[in-house]
């Protein structure tokens, strides 16, 4: 009893330590490295099994203390068995490494009047391969090492982590032997029927330390399949040789499994009780030594022991003979067993050649108890009024015998529970029975009217029940019944004459439904279900009378044809803008256009939503033909159902397509109006978005059902009244795998385009606007969710900063005129202070001794005042200064070296104007340039607007009109383009003016459209507009309206005019102006373009 209490107590103290979760862990050791020889690497496996598990073998060479001194070469491995080895060599390995190589891309941006060309070097990885040979013949440096490390980047965990990696110079590297396994050994296993003894063994030289494992037990029954609870026995620790033993005489635990977890366990009680409660049909005891794998072992085969059970002491409950005594049923019920059996219940039920085909009845009374080799007779009388004697008086007509059953509720646990039941034939009573028929004399049914004859065809009178029922099913092709639609109609049983015919006619008779409804039966008739084909009719249809004949009892009558539609579809296709079908009509009639209802389809199958019902005003085709249709959902009107396919929601696989979901349309056949769209798309939306630490994080995920391409990210900032500033885009490197997470980085102190835009929002900017694949390079499930607009308070306020804006005017004064007169119109050229732009200068005519008054507007459009401001406004050479002005006060000073002026508060602005006259010594043109500088960032630095004014002298300038093309306009009737080839139609116009001294007669000017920008004129009606006289400097506002269906991309157009050469000019070259416009979806019409070298 003291031993029993120790092993009680030692066992519970080592149950409750912690046990592992996991198995025994993989463990990727090196054998060997040398940089001689053909072979380069050996390497094994001391641990678990790897398969499909990828891990990365890398190869670098390195100095003394580990730097790097080449490029990491990868060599990918995902299988390799317990004990498995593998040799690489130098001349048949294949590895793999990535280089960065340079490329240049240009960028040409900026809108009608301002164009800006910007190209960027970057830096590309591009992935190479090599042998180890190649590798090993580029050693950089004679005392290079080669580092090599298995599972680099412990993708892999293992038992052991510090056997992975080598260093090796010209000594080769030889790692540690492999160590011995484990060997768990089954020695004894008996079982007697009451008590267990179970000896097993570590005959290995390796001792198991700090690792559990579980001896389990499992009843098996005679074909070995597990009957009863599983139960177990918990080790720790079992030195090499050592020897535990399991006896259920001292008292041992065992443990029960309480969850999925290997630590989900709590006790059950003892070993001997588990084994008292040996299951009846129990056949085998398996006991299996580490039954959940633990413990790794050179041989895992002899873990298990099967031990054969004694037969137990049970009864055994068996029938005798079964047969008729005096008009009475004698059943005997016997016991062959070793011990008495209890009282027992006896069921019987009629059977027929496929089955039961009755219910069951018990016995009045149980069997008594039962000693060893005794029997008992139960009896039954064919006129007694208990549930078993009217069974056994009114057997079905297709019952062909009789089966009973005792102990049919399991009360008693017996030896052989197989033997419990027996059958007799069906006996045969003397008495006659009538014989309901459906007869073929009249059988009648049009969509009008149903007749048809019945009788009892026997001697025997209807004399047990009052009536009889006739039932009415609708039934389909295989004689199922279609739906609810079961009617019945009862008759009096006298009313059935023997021998004689009768006739049912069904006008004026109602029938009652399953539904409770109660009907004229013509109306039901007049009405079948789509799919029906027959209408059954069945006499006593409840089955209620017995009869000698019950196969006659039913007829089918075919279903009047009645002409009706078949709808469907074929060949469904959704992509992200459209879903195209073929409609058909496989039925007899024409329909009405059936409603529509869609339904997101999730990886199991089931519905995560369903659209609104709809119905599209189409023709359906007529019977036998097809129609193809599309539903542009992604350009359509913004309904309910379109914002419903335009916007999938995550981890959607298929759509739905159900027509005329609720049948309102009687069709041929109601199977066929479901039909499942596959999506294969990838759908890429945004998942977190944050700033810290100065980077701005954003996730890219992918809820599609493929992989996403790499592509890019655009970014935009936006005001209140739409975009502010230019776009910039990022690259999506990689590639998005379904269900997975790409994360994209921009430090806020960066010097790309797109992390300085991040860095420096325009003024007005209150949003960042982030668009996924802005190049469209990705064709996705849902194109809705690729924008985002991202408040601009998540981002670190800017510092206050001035910024000078500047604007040059120039106003000619003629020499004759008695007051300056302004003779063209102020060209304003605008520069940021942070920003250089490159800039067209726009031509203006004077003549010798003509004066030229410039003007500089410097304005501070920064949040903090300007200051140490110098303005400089220079006359070029070719002039002689006349005067100077600051703002509006005289100055007599040249100011060629620099006026110094006022500091400047945020939106105030400063004027230089100076005045040149124009000498004999110019050449061509004067050209005027307006510097300014401030303070700013402890630095100087000159920006500059410059104007060019052209001279000539008065003799050479012809007295000819000239017109020219002074700007260029798009107005498109709406903002945004909504999508590709659809109607677009935008008011192109332009300013003409007559820049000659001369008047021009009227004339003609002409729009061309160029689609792709590659040089071919697309025809644009009206492609010409008439065009007033001008008199000299005046200028006429011109437009074009145009509207076609636009692809998407870039477009250049040109205007151009006199193009029917009415006007004699003095310059013929000067009639026509180009500009490009960009279309992309989602977005403004965008005057950029990327140029590509």
């Amino acid at each position: 009893m003291k031993l029993a209490r120790r092993l009680v107590i030692v066992f519970l103290f080592l149950s409750a330590l912690p046990v592992s979760a996991q198995g025994p862990l993989p463990d990727l050791t090196l054998e060997s490295v040398a940089l001689s020889g053909d072979t380069a690497v050996v390497y094994r496996n001391d641990g678990a099994n790897i398969s499909g598990q990828q891990y990365l073998i890398t190869f670098q060479w390195v100095d003394a203390v580990g730097a790097a001194l080449a490029p990491k070469q990868t060599l990918a491995r995902n299988t390799l068995a317990t004990r498995g080895r593998e040799i690489l060599a130098w001349n048949n390995t294949t590895v793999e490494g990535t280089v960065m190589q340079t490329e240049r891309r240009c960028y040409s941006t900026g809108g009608f009047f301002r164009r800006r060309t910007r190209c960027d070097s970057v830096q590309v990885p591009r992935t190479t391969t090599q042998t180890l040979a190649a590798y090993r013949a580029a050693r950089p440096r004679q005392d290079a090492l080669l580092a090599v490390s298995l599972d680099d980047g412990n993708r892999i965990s293992e038992s052991n982590e510090g056997n992975n990696t080598a260093r090796v110079g010209n000594t080769p590297y030889q790692g540690a032997p492999p160590t011995p396994l484990a060997e768990l050994v089954i020695t004894r296993a008996t079982f007697d029927g009451t008590n267990l003894f179970f000896v097993f063994q570590n005959q290995s030289a390796t001792n198991i330390a700090n690792q559990s494992f579980d001896v389990a037990m499992q009843w098996l029954d005679q074909s070995d399949a597990a009957v009863g609870d599983k139960r177990f026995v918990r080790f720790k620790n079992l030195a090499s040789g050592r020897v535990e033993i399991i006896d259920s005489r001292g008292g041992m635990t065992i443990l029960q499994q309480t969850g999925p977890g290997q630590n989900d366990v709590a006790p059950d009680g003892l070993l001997s009780a588990y084994l008292a409660r040996r299951p009846a049909n129990a056949k085998k005891l398996k006991i299996m030594v580490d039954e959940r794998g633990q413990i790794l072992e050179m041989n895992e085969a002899n873990n298990i022991a099967s031990i054969i059970l004694p037969a137990p002491r049970m009864p055994d409950l068996a029938f005798g003979s079964v047969g008729l005594q005096d008009n009475f049923l004698r059943i005997e019920v016997q016991n062959k067993g070793t011990v008495p059996a209890g009282p027992a219940d006896l069921m019987l039920q009629w059977f027929g050649t496929e089955g039961p085909v009755s219910g069951s009845a018990l016995s009045p009374s149980a069997t008594r108890a039962i000693m060893p080799g005794a029997s008992y007779a139960v009896i039954l009388s064919f006129t007694g009024r208990t549930p078993a004697e009217r069974l056994l008086a009114n057997p079905p007509p297709n019952a062909t015998r009789l089966q009973f059953e005792i102990d049919t509720t399991r009360r008693i646990t017996e030896l052989n529970e197989e033997n419990n039941t027996t059958t007799a034939d069906r006996a045969v009573l003397a008495s006659p029975l009538p014989d309901l028929t459906i007869t073929r004399q009249v059988q009648t049914f049009n969509p009008q009217q149903l007749m048809f004859s019945y009788m009892n065809a026997s001697s025997a009178p209807l004399t047990q029940f009052p009536a009889v029922s006739f039932w009415f099913e609708w039934v389909d092709e295989k004689g199922a019944r279609v739906g609810n639609h079961l009617y019945w109609h009862d008759r009096a049983a006298a009313s059935f004459a023997l021998g004689a015919t009768s006739i049912f006619n069904s006008r004026g008779v109602y029938v009652y439904s399953a539904g409770g409804a109660f009907a004229s039966l013509d109306s039901i008739l007049r009405n079948p279900p789509a799919s029906a084909t027959h209408l059954k009719i069945t006499v006593d249809g409840s089955n209620r009378f017995r009869e000698t004949d019950e196969g006659n009892n039913a007829a089918l009558l075919p279903k009047p044809v009645v002409p009706l539609p078949d709808l469907s579809l074929r060949e469904p296709q959704r992509t992200p803008n459209v879903i195209r079908v073929i409609l058909q009509n496989e039925g007899t009639a024409g329909s009405r256009a059936p409603e529509w209802e869609f339904h997101w389809l999730g990886a199991d199958e089931k519905v995560i939503s369903a659209s609104p019902k709809t119905t599209y005003s189409i023709a359906w085709p007529n019977p036998r033909q097809v129609k193809p249709f599309e539903i542009p959902y992604a350009q359509g009107r913004e309904d309910a159902v379109n914002r419903f396919l335009k916007n999938s929601p995550a981890g959607v696989r298929a759509l739905e397509i159900v027509l005329d979901p609720t049948n309102q349309i009687a069709e041929l056949r109601e199977d066929n109006n479901i039909y499942r769209v596959t999506l294969s798309y990838p759908d890429l939306y945004f998942g977190t978005i944050a700033v810290r630490d100065g980077v701005f994080n954003v996730a890219v995920q992918n809820s599609g059902a493929s992989q996403a391409e790499p592509t890019d990210m655009w970014l935009q900032w936006f005001g209140a009244r739409g975009p502010v500033g230019g776009s910039e885009a990022v690259q999506i490197s990689s590639a998005v795998a379904p269900d997975t997470t790409h994360a994209m980085t921009l430090s806020l102190g960066g010097q790309s385009l797109a992390e300085k835009l991040i860095a420096n929002p325009p003024q007005g900017a209150t949003k960042l606007r982030l668009f996924l694949d802005g190049s469209q390079k990705v064709t996705e499930l849902n194109e809705e969710n690729n924008s985002i607009l991202v408040e601009r308070s998540i981002f670190p306020a800017p510092e206050p900063d001035p910024a000078l804006t500047l604007a040059l005017s120039v106003q000619i004064i003629r020499a004759q005129a008695a007051a300056p007169t302004l003779l063209s119109f102020i060209k304003m050229i605008t520069s940021t202070f942070w920003k250089i732009y490159a800039l067209r200068a726009q031509a203006q005519e004077a003549y010798i001794g003509d004066g030229v008054q410039a003007t500089l507007t410097a304005r501070n459009t920064g949040d903090t005042p300007a200051t140490g401001i110098i303005l400089r406004l220079v006359c070029p050479p070719g002039t002689s200064w006349l005067n100077t002005r600051l703002n509006d006060r005289e100055d007599r000073h040249d100011v060629s070296q620099g006026l110094t002026a006022p500091n400047l508060a945020p939106g105030a602005t400063h004027r230089l104007a100076v005045i040149c006259r124009v000498e004999e010594s110019v050449l061509r043109s004067v050209r005027f340039v307006g510097d300014a500088k401030m303070q700013a960032t402890g630095e100087r630095r000159w920006y500059s607007n410059i104007v060019e004014v052209a001279v000539r002298a008065r003799s050479e300038i012809a007295v000819k009109p000239d017109l020219i093309i002074e700007g260029l306009g798009l107005l498109p009737k709406e903002d945004i383009v909504q999508g590709a080839n659809l109607p677009f139609e935008a008011e192109f116009t332009a300013f003409i003016k007559n820049r000659g001294r001369a008047s021009s007669t009227p004339t003609q000017a002409r729009l061309r459209i160029d689609t792709g920008a590659d040089g071919t004129w697309d025809t644009i009606t009206p492609a010409s507009t008439s065009v007033k006289a001008l008199n000299p400097n005046e200028s006429v506002l011109v437009k074009w309206p145009a509207g076609w269906r636009a692809p998407l991309g870039l477009y250049e157009f040109e205007v151009c005019a006199d193009t029917d050469v009415s006007v004699d000019e003095s310059d013929e070259a000067n009639n026509c102006s180009k500009d490009r416009f960009t279309l992309r979806a989602g977005e403004e019409p965008f005057f950029e373009e990327e140029l590509v070298e």
